[in-house]
């Protein structure tokens, strides 16, 4: 599991590993949507919560989301769960990637 400390004034990426596979074995996930979430530190994502991501293929399956004042989210000083969505037909699976400290 992922724990990241970060400044307030930085802005980088966070990625999570993702595996996927069904019943004939593992799946490409990056042909889907995928999302994170940074809730408090404790608490689960609601439907507001979930900001679009990217993936990155060059180590596995990476999504990856820029945090930061110049980045896709900015996020105040505190704790917060890391949380990855990855939306398929049928499916949406929620996982909780890690953690996150922003000082």
């Amino acid at each position: 599991m992922l724990r990241i400390y970060k400044t307030a004034e930085a802005t980088q990426y966070v990625r999570a590993q993702v595996v996927s596979a069904n019943d004939d074995g593992p799946v490409d996930p990056t042909t889907f949507p995928v999302f994170f979430a940074f809730p408090s530190n404790g608490s689960t994502p609601v439907d507001a919560d979930w900001v679009s991501a990217d993936w990155v293929t060059s180590n596995g399956y990476l999504a990856r989301i820029k945090v930061g004042p110049d980045g896709d989210i900015d996020l105040g000083a505190t704790d917060y769960s890391v949380w990855v969505k990855v939306v398929t037909g049928d499916e949406s699976p929620e996982k909780l990637a890690g953690y996150l400290t922003v000082e």
